[in-house]
């Protein structure tokens, strides 16, 4: 796959799956980024080109740092946990967004039961 889109299509996940986790609909996260609704369906459809004023825009409106909205890093330190996130890509978006908060939600309840 060509460097470019695999960055493009980063970028479209990314914004897509921290606006879900905010609970915020394009239109939403569009007044907050002081962007059309149109261009927010775009970059999460992958648009063409895409100006960096505009991700920081968006990173801006979502409250992320540039670090945090860029974090390379995915939990790969296990076989099982390799294979969850394999399953994981193969879901739709919305999905992979709530079972994502599902699993945090119980790994801290599990990380309170330690701390007490």
């Amino acid at each position: 796959m060509d460097e470019n889109l695999r960055i493009r299509d980063y970028i479209s996940k990314r914004v897509k799956y921290l606006r879900l986790k905010r609970g915020l609909s394009q239109d939403s996260l569009s007044e907050l980024a002081d962007l059309d609704t149109k261009h927010i369906n775009k970059i999460e459809n992958h648009a063409p080109n895409l100006e960096l004023v505009t991700i920081e825009k968006i990173i801006g409106a979502l409250g992320e740092t540039e670090a945090n909205f860029f974090n390379w890093r995915f939990p790969t330190s296990s076989e099982e946990i390799r294979e969850l996130n394999d399953s994981l890509e193969k879901l739709p978006d919305e999905d992979q967004a709530e079972i994502a908060n599902a699993l945090t939600l119980l790994v801290k309840k599990i990380n309170k039961r330690f701390d007490s």
